[in-house]
């Protein structure tokens, strides 16, 4: 059963927070440290996201369309929807007798495999008609969820020298809406990806691996590529009306998961080739700014070497990286060829000094 508290948005400032719940006669007392941070009517709550086993669900409240709550807890959430109306529960729910599951799951497995890859094609379609407002909301819920899972690194030395790097970067994109927000977060895992609404996370343990200023930026210029495509977005509408589907198909259980297994196996061959257009992106946009692709390739060549060698006692942070950053030798391969139509000579924007401090970042 899953322990994390529920989390509270109050759709004015973009802080989550773990709150405790109160269910009453006829409302939901949502408070924290035993003060009452909002009372919300049941008859105006409704489900925004339908449960999903890795996520949870969320609430919504229609005096103030902005607010969110996420429920962690399945019977929480079902005990929730009892006390609401049949219009405003989750949108589908099929009942789970046994002598179905089988023929229900695969079911589910023909039908994610036929609809997906539809979906997918929308998606991209989809983000050129989301308003950039929208998108940098979605944003900050985004980054408030990963507040959940790793602590914010408040280093304004380091978040200064890597949008330093950004903004060096950013004058060679030729796109005057190009302005990334970082955002920093202490991890072993050493990882970068960017966000919905023009932000970039960086997980500490990146700068900490990280040998040189040209293997940071490379990294982030490869990041903005995805950023240009819009692709993070695409992703999230992407997985949205894969989540729908999957309600349809079974909103609980068994079901879900096996729409779920569809999903990844389709997802695999577009975030390659998403990974590839990022590449080349990058390394473009590298030459431009008087950095050299060699450092995103010198970068997922160490990463590569330190899997391979399977003698880390942290080998799992590098197999992480890896899983998100598919195809890595066929990717270095393609790198070098950008680097071999270049002849830059890197010219770094940090100096010595805020180099190490930047590769020293959140350890303490």
């Amino acid at each position: 059963m899953n322990t994390l508290s529920p989390r509270y948005l109050d759709g004015v400032t973009s802080q989550a927070r773990d709150v405790t719940l109160l269910m009453t006669g006829s409302s939901l007392i949502i408070s924290m440290n035993h003060i009452t941070l909002d009372d919300w009517s049941y008859s105006k709550i409704f489900v925004k996201e339908d449960w999903i086993d890795a996520a949870g669900a969320v609430l919504g409240y229609k005096d103030n369309l902005d607010a969110s709550l996420v429920i962690y807890n399945h019977q929480q959430f079902q005990k929730m929807q009892e006390r609401l109306s049949t219009r405003h529960r989750a949108s589908f729910m099929i009942p789970t007798h046994y002598r179905h599951l089988f023929l229900l799951a695969l079911g589910a497995t023909a039908a994610g495999f036929i609809l997906f890859p539809i979906i997918s094609n929308l998606a991209g379609l989809a983000t050129y008609l989301v308003p950039q407002k929208v998108e940098r909301k979605l944003g900050q819920l985004v980054i408030a969820q990963m507040e959940t899972e790793f602590k914010p690194c408040d280093d304004k030395a380091a978040i200064a020298s890597l949008q330093k790097i950004t903004t060096r970067l950013e004058q060679f994109t030729g796109e005057s809406n190009m302005h990334p927000d970082i955002y920093l977060f202490k991890s072993r895992i050493p990882n970068a990806f960017s966000l919905p609404g023009q932000k970039i996370a960086v997980l500490s343990a990146f700068l900490n691996e990280a040998t040189s200023e040209n293997e940071i930026a490379a990294v982030m210029a490869h990041e903005m590529g995805h950023m240009a495509k819009r692709d993070s977005l695409e992703g999230f509408i992407e997985s949205q009306g894969i989540t729908i589907i999957a309600g349809m198909i079974g909103a609980s259980g068994s079901y879900g998961d096996m729409a779920k297994f569809a999903s990844f196996v389709q997802n695999m061959k577009y975030s390659r080739q998403k990974e590839f257009r990022a590449d080349e992106y990058g390394s473009l946009l590298l030459v431009k700014a008087g950095y050299s692709p060699q450092g995103l390739s010198s970068f997922l060549s160490r990463m590569d070497k330190k899997d391979d060698e399977n003698g880390w006692g942290d080998s799992a942070k590098y197999i992480e990286f890896l899983s998100t950053h598919p195809d890595t030798k066929e990717r270095i391969k393609r790198i070098g060829s950008y680097s071999r139509k270049s002849d830059v000579i890197f010219r770094p924007s940090l100096t010595q000094a805020e180099f190490l401090q930047l590769k020293d970042a959140c350890r303490s």
